[in-house]
């Protein structure tokens, strides 16, 4: 774990203690008590970036291996990724430059991923049967989220469908948690015909974007925010809420999850994130920061 200013981090905490777990919402993004909410990516943040050595597919990838998927359409998504990922995680290239390409390879990816004769339950035994790993004590972090009924919002640039799915398939469908995602549209038969619009990708999953919905309602009463991700635009997905509680201002603790290539990173993640968790397949951090606000403890950082 790194943090590049303890004592900021400590004065959000104590502030979020303050305030209790009815100011709390989680955005995994992940908002936190009263005034808290959780805001939590899911993608390599709920889930591992690693499954005992290899490598854990993301919403999207679980289709790279499906066997009722032909090898003709996992070659051309496998392509496709390879293609556009690098250009995505290239910290060189800027974010405005990256948009149109971004919205090409999902809008690519959906149009392969929709020729390909899904059935809704056949993408059920697909969820069922994928080796995707959620991290250790994700199932705790999120029970104890239910638990306390404070928000948890899930904002993906992955598949809606699928992230639903996967929280049924690990028992965590809870009515505290809001899933804003790619949602597959089905025909009367039951057959993928699309996808929803707007697409959302790596650089528009920002609360702004659902700022027209009930939802964002639940979100702006509470001013206590944890938010959890991976990516360098993970930290923007809280962008677009302004407080309505009691106390007005946002407080928003930041998580981040460095996976991959620390050395050259992070010294950027530091600089966007409060907490660096590095090579961690653990939810532990968060988890324990749950607690102390829970429970109105203290956390020594």
């Amino acid at each position: 774990m790194r943090i590049k200013n303890p004592d900021a981090v400590k004065k959000k905490l104590t502030r979020m203690i303050a305030l209790g777990k009815e100011n709390l919402q989680v955005v995994v993004l992940v908002y936190v008590h009263v005034a808290s909410q959780v805001i939590s990516d899911f993608d390599w943040t709920l889930s591992k970036f690693v499954n005992k050595g290899e490598p854990n597919p993301t919403c999207h990838g679980i289709f790279e291996q499906d066997p009722d998927i032909t090898p003709e359409t996992q070659n051309k998504l496998r392509i496709l990724r390879q293609t556009y990922h690098p250009i995505e995680v290239d910290p060189t290239i800027p974010v405005s430059m990256k948009i149109p390409i971004m919205l090409e390879w999902w809008d690519l990816s959906h149009k392969v991923i929709t020729t390909s004769s899904i059935h809704k339950d056949t993408l059920q035994a697909t969820v069922n049967q994928c080796n995707l790993a959620l991290r250790d004590h994700v199932v705790d972090f999120m029970t104890q989220l239910h638990r306390q009924n404070i928000p948890m919002l899930i904002f993906s640039a992955g598949l809606g469908n699928v992230i639903e799915l996967l929280l049924g398939r690990f028992n965590l469908c809870f009515d505290n948690v809001r899933v804003v995602s790619n949602f597959m549209d089905f025909n009367d038969e039951g057959l993928l015909i699309g996808f929803q619009e707007p697409i959302i990708h790596t650089f528009n999953k920002t609360v702004a974007t659902i700022s027209n919905s009930d939802y964002i309602k639940v979100l702006s009463k509470r001013s206590s925010i944890i938010l959890l991700g991976d990516s360098s635009a993970d930290p923007h997905m809280a962008d677009g809420i302004h407080g309505e509680s009691v106390d007005s201002h946002v407080n928003v603790l930041k998580i981040g999850y460095l996976n991959d290539k620390a050395e050259s990173l992070l010294d950027t993640y530091m600089d966007i994130y409060d907490i660096v968790l590095i090579d961690d397949a653990t939810f532990e951090i968060p988890l324990e920061v749950l607690n102390c606000i829970v429970h109105s403890q203290s956390l020594e950082v």
